[in-house]
């Protein structure tokens, strides 16, 4: 009784571990959907790299969906999401531009975006304004793709070509500026001018001075003809007076004007004088300034530095491309790898004890597969050695042999290495193998789906040291994906039952157990810096 008491212990803190990891990892499966959830639209894509099938689906940095086929369509691949369905999106309004070409205004629209400077790409989702709203199998019209590297580099010799031909036409400009203000006799000619304007101020500075009392006879005499004018008038006598009032205002500003005008010339010509060896100094810099463009631009033709190395030397445009190529071949393998966790215990009927798995299995498509496998095996580890014991009593022999049967209870590892193909064309049935470790020994696997997964059937034949025949054992796992595809927890849980050590009838044993299993994206992070295998 107490040999069973201590495995049911154990076996009863798995299934509470099972249970409390059930519950943590209740929302983790193989894809944010189930059969039967959301809805599915796509868009025709000119470039889908850095796209596979499970790369994000973003709404305003929210996870809406995510990508489930990628396939080519003529020439432009084509892009199968799958949404959740409280995810609106609209059409747009179908309009005609002036070049005949189809624009769909204030539609959805699906850009690619890019994750990170190594090549990784998710989708950016736009839901539209106006417009039918899109149901399932519809198309996004609206699609926008990023800069390209290659786009880039193309611009940047465009924006060298014109900076150096927009330098020659300022060292133009420059060139005939400095030869119309810098020639001698044109300042000259700007001088003697300076020279005449001060004459004529000086000359009617004088003549105002000199006449002042002819001016003052004039306005008189102006008034009184202004008052015979209004002896004449009739009607419009106050229209004259009005008129009379505004020429002796005018004629009064004129003469203070008159007056006090030489000084204010002065003072122009001496303004414009100092303007003029401003705009001199000026035109100097900018001739500085656009020798030393002058110079860094013909550097960069000529390939000098960095950016003129980037923008004339081609091999150093296709190494980074090949960088840039190498490291997007690195991620996306990483990207598409899915890491799943088996936790499983088994209950022997005839050995009345509990063997536990944890299993990690690292999936860089839907079928290949690498396992590993920690197990709590009671049956333990048996090791058989020969102990040779010499005596030297006379009643004993000399020499005993003694062969020494030890079994001791530590944990296993299993290491495997699948693959699994497609029986049917409708993905209902898969065949598949696996070699490589089991339970600390040698061995061999096979796997049998099907049901959309729902149903598993494995062998392993293993241990062939310790028993004759090897070590054969056969089960089956119903998946609750089957009978509950809504339900993300219980969908992640599994019965099993089957029959171990099947060629030994000694040690046969019957068991049946469960487990969970579930897709843990978080774990990513932990095997970016692992490479992943290929055949």
């Amino acid at each position: 009784m107490k040999t069973f008491i201590t495995p049911f212990k154990v076996g009863l803190l798995l299934v509470i571990a099972l249970l409390a990891f059930a519950y943590m990892f209740g929302t983790m499966s193989s894809s944010v959907f189930r059969d039967g959830q959301g809805y599915r639209v796509y868009a025709l894509l000119d470039d889908a790299t850095g796209l596979s099938p499970q790369s994000r689906v973003m709404m305003a940095g929210i996870s809406v969906g995510e990508v489930e086929a990628i396939a080519l369509e003529g020439q432009r691949a084509r892009v199968t999401v799958r949404l959740r369905r409280d995810i609106e999106l609209r059409e747009g309004i179908e309009e005609r531009t002036a070049d005949g070409q189809t624009v769909w205004l204030n539609g959805a629209v699906l850009s690619k975006k890019s994750a990170s400077l190594l090549g990784d790409y998710y989708l950016e989702l736009s839901p539209g304004i106006d417009g039918r709203v899109l149901v399932d199998g519809d198309r996004i019209r609206n699609v926008s793709m990023p800069l390209s590297v290659d786009d880039l580099l193309v611009q940047m010799n465009t924006l060298a070509a014109s900076l150096q031909r927009i330098s020659g036409d300022v060292e133009q400009i420059t060139g005939e500026m400095r030869n119309v203000f810098g020639d001698p006799e044109t300042t000259s000619n700007l001088l003697e001018i300076i020279e005449h304007v001060n004459g004529m101020t000086a000359s009617l500075n004088r003549i105002t001075n000199d006449n002042q009392d002819s001016l003052r006879t004039i306005f008189r005499n102006v008034e009184q003809v202004s008052e015979d004018v209004r002896a004449f008038t009739g009607r419009s006598a106050r229209s004259v007076e009005s008129i009379l009032e505004d020429v002796s205002v005018v004629t009064t500003e004129l003469r203070h004007i008159m007056g006090a005008s030489s000084a204010d010339v002065q003072q122009g010509i001496g303004t414009m004088t100092g303007t003029m060896a401003s705009l001199q100094l000026a035109l100097d810099n900018l001739n500085y300034s656009l020798a030393n463009v002058q110079e860094i631009t013909d550097r960069m033709v000529d390939g000098e530095g960095t950016i003129g190395r980037l923008l004339t030397d081609d091999t150093i445009a296709m190494q980074t491309e090949r960088v840039v190529t190498s490291a997007a071949d690195l991620i996306e393998p990483i990207a598409r790898m899915q890491t799943w966790i088996e936790l499983r215990s088994e209950y022997g009927l005839g050995e009345r004890s509990f063997k536990n798995y944890v299993q990690l299995s690292l999936r860089p498509n839907p079928n290949r597969f690498y396992i590993l496998e920690l197990v709590d095996d009671p049956r333990g580890s048996t090791e058989t050695t020969l102990r040779t014991t010499v005596s030297t009593d006379p009643e004993r022999p000399g020499i005993v042999y003694e062969e020494v049967t030890e079994t001791r209870n530590r944990f296993k590892v299993s290491v495997l290495l699948g693959q699994r193909w497609a029986l049917a064309r409708n993905n209902q049935f898969y065949l598949g193998g696996r070699f490589g470790i089991i339970e600390s020994s040698g061995g061999i696997g096979a796997n049998a789906w099907a049901f959309n997964d729902a149903l598993e059937l494995r062998m392993d034949l293993f241990d062939f040291g310790q028993a004759r025949r090897g070590r054969l054992r056969t089960y089956g796992l119903l998946s609750g994906r089957g009978f509950f595809p809504e339900r993300s927890l219980l969908s992640n849980l599994f019965l099993q039952g089957g029959v171990d050590d099947v060629l030994n009838a000694g040690s046969r044993n019957f068991f049946v157990g469960a487990g969970i299993q579930f897709n843990d994206r978080d774990l990513r992070s932990i095997v970016m810096v692992a490479p992943t295998p290929s055949f």
